[in-house]
């Protein structure tokens, strides 16, 4: 790692003096005499968040750590972009810091430096109507920029799990998830493009709409990265229509189980609440009962009795103020606590809400009820669940009195796949709950898996002792909960706290990491020590076995499956793939293998004499693993998707999201090749729905993620491979996300003249909270004949005839009133691939870009004009494709370059060639383009 300027300071309060006064003077004149500050007050307060362990030692006699040498606040963000420059300059480090309501220890300065308190660049600067977005500087506070939302009838839908004043910045950059998830998505589904500095001053933009070829999603490296690559500056994010209403339901579970198995019942029968939470017996207990709420339970009120019978309480009621002496004496006795709570036939609280328009709010909420009745839920009516909603964002009733008297709260959030969650709580428990106390709740479900959140109590007389305790009950949680198949965290980040672990959650990760580390801070600068472990691992170098000049490739070739003489190579076993890298690499061979819909790999190299390798995964066609419990499949990527889709149809399920033209691939070609938007409003994208895969570096490094539902252990890794063409590794298997095979299908379809009331009415109908299963939009071109046909939009729907139904009453409620006419259309399965591929182009575009689109070819009256498809819609943009049918037929000059342009420019395009450079450093794996 190389070395870096340290500034000298004087670390102790009422001091402020400091060496490199040259330093200083520069960030006085980029940011001003008041925006730069070096008193310890200052400082202090920019040491750290709201980590637990950091609360513990500000508790103790310890001096103060992790102090920044100087804290900025920034005006503007060409200020801030001229601070980077000047900290590049004088190998400075740099932490970013929000709101500091962050519980990971990310903001802790661990090398000094700078602190870059962004809380000046607070405006909230746009909000587009057309494309339903907002455009928002990265200090905004949360709640200033939902006011700003609700002003104009609109949401955000992210409601932060920890209490504080967050920004939207700290969200995007720890990866955040709000208590309606379930419902809006996290954080990161919410940010459609991000405008960030990188270490070295430059200002880059990276947006989601602007379609790439070969190279890595960085939107997806720069959420949940922490500051470590850059300073997220600005964003663009979704917004929701506010909901007119929302409505609470709670149940009373006697098994937790039932009350898990309940809520993956609500989740994959496809309703989408805005909240699903329950709570184990123990949470149940002090979290709702003790804060206020009223005692629906008769469980409840015998076990409090008892409580005070054994611990000798005077209880006069539930109220919060007797919360505390109860945890007090059970934190004293944590092993007898627990040992009395399980013996106890204490109950599970579950409650589910949902918002929305007043109709469907009410029919979901009812079958919901209906759903967990039948998983032997006993109805408590909507008390504790609106009860909770008036709570949310209170402090928890016992974290100040716990801190106060030397203990610590500690919260740490996993997420498991169904069939794992309650193995999960199991272990977890037994790893420490016998010195601490751990209530759990279950939130944020998605299809395959929920979050367990288990709060850790600990107290040990003196902070110093509850430091140790602390140090020794957090790992062995964690462990334990990885173990048991969670991922490392949900919704909080990494920060000091987990990143031991980071390693766990990627095998092979940090490899990855730092490669793509020193593509875009190669000073390594940026918030140091955080995310993972800071041992950077050593570039592998050739091997000293196997010359690397004079060798005849077909002697090294040594398998019975070769084809073609060598030249194209079906390896039967993943390890066989960090072979044949190896062999390459020692021999000057370059490999093509997954480039996508190009279909490269099922043909010769273009020169035969040139020892070039193609390797085939037609071998690698194994289902790996098929869990109906979660919804989920995990295959190898030699077979087919439509062989995929065929198994998965037999067991009756779908992938769903997969377009027909691409379901001849194989699945490593068609996760190669995958746009971000291709997809389905019902059943999402492949980005959304690949939840795990593992793969092989260029350099042979094996790298996987585990299946999650979703995780925040820093940047997504698994963008690295997906819609990267093969660039930087090979993919061999993947974790999918798959849905129920349709109960009921049907199509509609509906004649305009006028294609912006078509792109009106479709985005009113997704606005309205009706998923198709695909909608398109059909723009006739004119014809060799010079006749000219109207704009046709056709909407499939699938589903319970429930959800079908209300689909298509609200589809037929917004077309008709418009005059748009009703069509014969014919319901499809889209099973099969199409019998013919016409050339096409296609980009996804914000939708006042496509409205803009869309006006031009519906007026467009020349011969040439192609047949443009609108399609992969979403409520703030949609994909525009153009086919060429005809011999006749061009993409417009002035759309070239929109249409078949691609790549990364400047900065980031640089970053994918370093990138590609520390995956591959002998460029073993060739892109696409240098085929024919």
């Amino acid at each position: 790692m190389p070395t870096r300027a340290r500034l000298t300071i004087l670390s102790f309060e009422g001091q402020d003096a400091m060496s490199d006064t040259a330093f200083l003077d520069r960030l006085r004149d980029l940011a001003g005499v008041d925006a730069v500050s070096t008193r310890f007050q200052d400082r202090a307060r920019h040491a750290g968040d709201q980590w637990a362990r950091s609360r513990l030692v500000r508790a103790t006699s310890a001096p103060p750590s992790g102090l920044p040498d100087v804290v900025v606040r920034p005006a503007d963000v060409a200020t801030l972009a001229a601070v980077m420059g000047a900290c590049r300059d004088a190998e400075v480090p740099v932490v970013p810091f929000g709101g500091g309501t962050g519980i990971c220890g990310g903001t802790v300065a661990v090398e000094g430096g700078v602190s870059l308190d962004l809380s000046r660049l607070d405006r909230v600067l746009h909000v587009d109507d057309l494309s339903m977005s907002v455009l928002v500087e990265a200090g905004t506070p949360g709640a200033v920029l939902e006011d700003a939302l609700s002003a104009r009838g609109y949401t955000l839908g992210h409601c932060p799990m920890w209490p504080g004043a967050g920004t939207v910045g700290g969200w995007a950059a720890t990866r955040a998830a709000g208590w309606f998830s379930a419902r809006y998505g996290a954080f990161e589904d919410m940010v459609v493009a991000l405008d960030v500095v990188l270490p070295d001053g430059t200002l880059v933009t990276i947006d989601s709409t602007t379609r790439e070829f070969g190279g890595p999603d960085f939107r997806q490296f720069f959420l949940g990265s922490e500051g470590m690559l850059g300073v997220i500056a600005r964003l663009r994010l979704r917004v929701r229509p506010a909901p007119q209403t929302r409505r609470f339901w709670a149940f009373r579970f006697m098994e937790m189980d039932m009350g898990l198995e309940a809520m993956r019942r609500v989740m994959q029968h496809g309703l989408v609440p805005s909240a699903l939470r329950l709570m184990d017996p123990f949470d149940t207990l002090v979290s709702y009962f003790g804060s206020g709420g009223s005692a629906t339970s008769l469980e409840v009120a015998r076990t409090l009795e008892m409580l005070r019978r054994l611990l000798h309480l005077d209880l006069g009621g539930l109220a919060e103020s007797m919360l505390w002496p109860v945890l007090r004496q059970m934190l004293a006795h944590p092993l007898a606590a627990r040992t009395v709570l399980d013996q106890m036939p204490l109950a599970s609280l579950l409650f589910v809400g949902f918002e929305g328009d007043e109709d469907r709010t009410r029919d979901d909420l009812a079958e919901a009820r209906d759903l967990i009745g039948r998983a032997t839920g006993l109805d408590l009516g909507p008390e504790p669940g609106e009860h909770w909603y008036r709570r949310r964002l209170h402090p928890l009733p016992y974290d100040a009195p716990v801190f106060g008297a030397g203990g610590f709260v500690e919260t740490v959030a996993v997420t498991g796949l169904w069939r794992d969650l309650s193995r999960i709580h199991q272990k977890a428990r037994a790893a420490a709950g016998h010195r601490v106390l751990m209530p759990a709740f279950f939130t944020n479900a998605y299809r395959e898996g929920a979050v367990c959140h288990f709060r850790l109590l600990g107290m040990a007389g003196t902070p110093d002792r509850s430091l140790d305790l602390y140090d020794w009950a957090l790992p062995r949680v964690i462990g334990a909960a990885m173990k048991a198949g969670a991922t490392v965290a949900h919704g909080s980040g990494i920060g000091l706290a987990k990143r031991d672990f980071t390693d766990q959650e990627f095998r092979g990760g940090s490899r990855l990491f730092w490669a793509l580390r020193q593509a875009l801070d190669p000073g390594f600068r940026m918030n140091p020590q955080k995310l993972y472990p800071t041992t950077v691992p050593a570039v592998p170098q050739g091997e000293d076995d196997m010359p690397a000049t004079g060798v005849r490739p077909d002697a090294l070739l040594a398998w019975d499956h070769r084809v073609a003489d060598g030249a194209i190579v079906t390896p039967e076993v993943p390890e066989e793939i960090s072979e044949l890298l190896r062999i390459a690499r020692r021999s000057g061979r370059r490999v093509f293998s997954q480039a996508g819909d190009l279909a490269i790999v099922r043909r010769r190299p273009r020169d035969p004499a040139s020892g070039d390798l193609a390797i085939r995964l037609d071998l690698l066609d194994r289902i790996i693993d098929m869990d109906p419990v979660s919804g989920t499949v995990t295959v190898q990527t030699g077979m087919s998707m439509v062989h995929l889709e065929n198994f998965l149809r037999e067991k009756g399920f779908t992938l769903g999201f997969v377009p027909r033209r691409l379901l001849s691939l194989s699945v490593g070609d068609y996760l190669a090749s995958a746009s971000p938007w291709a997809g389905s409003p019902l059943y999402g994208t492949v980005h959304d729905n690949c939840i795990g895969l593992s793969a092989i570096l260029g350099d042979g490094t094996s790298f996987s993620a585990r299946a999650a539902p979703r995780r925040s252990a820093g940047p997504d890794l698994m963008h690295c491979f997906i819609g990267a063409r093969g660039r930087y590794g090979i993919v061999t298997a993947a974790c999918f996300r798959v849905f129920p095979w349709p109960a009921v299908r049907e199509a509609v379809a509906f004649g305009t003249q006028d294609p912006e009331i078509a792109m009106s009415a479709i985005r009113t109908v997704l606005a309205r909270d009706v998923l198709p299963e695909w909608v398109l939009m059909v723009l006739r071109s004119p014809s060799s004949k010079g006749n000219r046909r109207r704009v046709r939009v056709v909407l499939q729907m699938g589903g319970s005839r429930r959800h079908v139904s209300r689909g298509l009453a609200v589809i037929r409620d917004v077309m008709e009133p418009l005059g748009m006419d009703p069509e014969p259309i014919r319901t499809e399965d889209r099973l099969l691939p199409p019998p013919k591929r016409f050339p096409s182009h296609e980009c996804f575009l914000p939708m006042d870009r496509v409205m803009a689109l869309a006006r031009r070819f519906g007026a467009e009256q020349s011969p040439e004009c192609p047949e443009v498809h609108v399609t992969h819609f979403g409520i703030h943009g949609a994909t525009v494709r153009v086919l060429l049918r005809e011999d006749i037929h061009r993409v417009p000059d002035d759309l070239v370059a929109l249409f078949q342009g691609g790549g990364h420019q400047g900065p980031l395009a640089e970053a994918s060639d370093v990138l590609k450079q520390q995956l591959d450093p002998d460029d073993v794996l060739a892109p696409p383009a240098t085929l024919d």
